[in-house]
């Protein structure tokens, strides 16, 4: 992880949008990184520092920017606002 990332000085906004890039730079973001962003995200929930629509409608943005600039689409999770996450597909060999 590079230095600009040094995750203890990030605001959760800034957090959210380098999970999109990294969704768009790399196909995937790894279930535990995904987890851990959504537990966080949860604790400030809890906390009163973000009300849900808000998180909702932030993320949604973050999504609609998203699919404005990659071919892949991304889809708002239906559990309230959950993070989007894109399963790489496993190579099969054929028989």
């Amino acid at each position: 992880m590079s230095q600009s990332r040094n995750k203890k000085h990030l605001t959760s906004r800034q957090r959210l949008a380098l999970y999109f890039d990294d969704l768009g730079s790399n196909g995937g973001v790894a279930p535990a990184h995904r987890f851990r962003l959504e537990g966080y995200l949860q604790a400030q929930l809890d906390g009163g520092y973000w009300l849900e629509a808000d998180l909702r409608e932030v993320i949604q943005t973050l999504i609609n920017t998203f699919n404005t600039n990659h071919s892949q689409q991304l889809k708002a999770q239906p559990e309230a606002w959950r993070l989007p996450h894109v399963a790489p597909i496993a190579p099969v060999q054929g028989e």
